[in-house]
């Protein structure tokens, strides 16, 4: 995997990655909730939710619940839906 962060501007952060795997696979990582509970979690928490609404306009959000009672949450809202290719949000 490589990856590359810019600031397009003073407002906006974005990151693209680059896997050595299908697309399809990649895809499915990023978007296929079973598969997301399975590795988007950092050390020390757990997902408590992982909901994703897979259409231009719709909602990905990403919730969990950690030790001594620490959370933390994203809501990302989908401006772009390629499937197999591309997805662009913004929190």
């Amino acid at each position: 995997m490589s990856i590359k962060v810019t600031l397009p501007s003073d407002t906006e952060v974005r990151i693209s990655r680059w896997f050595d795997a299908p697309r399809h696979l990649v895809y499915r990582a990023l978007t296929d909730d079973t598969v997301i509970k399975r590795w988007l979690s950092p050390h020390g928490f757990s997902m408590s939710e992982c909901s994703s609404d897979l259409r231009i306009g719709g909602i990905i959000r990403f919730a969990w619940k950690g030790d001594a009672g620490r959370s933390m949450a994203v809501t990302i809202v989908l401006q772009e839906v390629v499937p197999d290719r591309r997805i662009v949000g913004r929190e």
